[in-house]
């Protein structure tokens, strides 16, 4: 599976699904969610309202209608209440839930907005440190799942914590772990982000750059320090 942190506005996007940070109602009541609602049709809110509602941590689908996505899948992320609610658990359950749809309709490509960072206010660190594993644990079975950011914070973020799980992997195995775990890693974030011009030039660029970086992390001895400053070199390579 390919995992993409992306910018761009995810109404305009040609997927089998777009995933939408809803409220309970799925009345299109956060901004994003409104412009969903516009974008998708009279039928879609239509469709919307016939739901009768979504519980939180849950997931429910319809036809995309006027969008691009063929599919809309609306996830009701929790009320951020500082952490000590359960929100972590129930966010985790939001995306499971979606890629538990995704798979059942046989899915190959999917995107992701960054669920409950605008409508519920969980911090965006926060929420891309439970999104980036479950999205490529449970998301194993799709092809391409890219994760549309809105501004360069999110984008930030959610790039930051999929850096970090990768290297965490290749530390984990630093010392008698499989090298197919390093190979994966190695690919994972060659594509993380894509570049401004994607030629297959600047893409090998890329993987030459990363294998690089990656080298000289798995060869020191596994420690916080070595983690952060390798992860400052890959988000390096991403912003030049």
């Amino acid at each position: 599976m390919e995992l993409r942190v992306v910018c761009g506005d995810i109404t305009t996007w040609k997927c089998d699904a777009i995933v939408n940070s809803a409220s309970e109602s799925l009345l299109g009541d956060s901004a994003l969610d409104m412009r969903i609602h516009q974008a998708g049709g009279l039928s879609f809110r239509s469709a919307c309202s016939s739901l009768g509602g979504c519980q939180e941590g849950k997931a429910v689908l319809t036809y995309g209608y006027d969008l691009p996505a063929r599919y809309v899948i609306h996830t009701v992320p929790p009320y951020w209440r500082g952490g000590a609610y359960q929100e972590e658990a129930l966010l985790l359950s939001c995306y499971r839930s979606c890629l538990a749809l995704a798979t059942a309709k046989q899915m190959q490509y999917v995107a992701f907005s960054p669920i409950g960072i605008e409508d519920k206010r969980i911090p965006p660190n926060r929420a891309a440190a439970v999104a980036i594993p479950v999205l490529v644990g449970a998301g194993a079975a799709l092809q391409r799942i890219d994760l549309v950011c809105e501004t360069a914070k999110t984008l930030r973020a959610y790039t930051k914590a999929a850096v970090y799980f990768w290297l965490q992997k290749v530390s984990d195995i630093q010392a008698a772990g499989p090298e197919t775990i390093w190979k994966e890693a190695l690919l994972a974030l060659t594509v993380l982000r894509p570049a401004g011009d994607n030629s297959p030039d600047r893409q090998a660029d890329r993987l030459v750059s990363v294998r690089q970086v990656l080298q000289a992390y798995k060869a020191r001895p596994a420690s916080i320090v070595a983690l952060e400053e390798t992860a400052a070199k890959i988000m390096e390579i991403y912003e030049t």
